[in-house]
């Protein structure tokens, strides 16, 4: 029988996934630089609701998925927290993570507004999202 934190914790990977999978195809456009904000915003969810879905497999309720808010270093930090989810490239992941969660958290690429902050390389941080929610899933199957 499958449990409900594994059902969980698979839908969250999917849909995040599925954000992730949009993004990729904005990165893709020839005018990137006119997208760039929604491509941080969307690869920001996707790998917001995939540690959200790591997390979930170990126990966590939808109620305490959503008290995580929009925080992607403490949910990085939970995470890594669970058994098998670190990786060779996590020092890695994480600093892409780290450069987005603050941005995130603030919601800044759903406001036209100049940003301060240093955001990861567009390519990197795609081939972090995939590179963690792959692994992600393989482990949760």
């Amino acid at each position: 029988m499958t449990s409900s934190a594994n059902i969980r914790s698979v839908r969250y990977l999917d849909l995040g996934t599925s954000y992730v999978e949009a993004a990729k195809g904005l990165l893709r456009l020839p005018h990137f630089e006119r997208v760039r904000m929604p491509f941080y915003g969307l690869l920001g969810h996707g790998l917001e609701l995939g540690l959200k879905g790591v997390i979930a497999r170990g126990g966590c309720d939808d109620e305490g998925l959503m008290w995580l808010g929009h925080d992607l270093a403490w949910a990085w930090h939970l995470a890594q927290g669970q058994d098998g989810v670190r990786t060779v490239e996590a020092d890695w992941v994480g600093a892409v993570i780290g450069r987005l969660s603050r941005p995130h958290h603030a919601q800044a690429f759903r406001y036209p507004q100049y940003l301060s902050w240093r955001l990861p390389d567009p390519g990197a941080a795609m081939t972090a999202a995939n590179l963690y929610l792959g692994g992600a899933r393989r482990l949760g199957r």
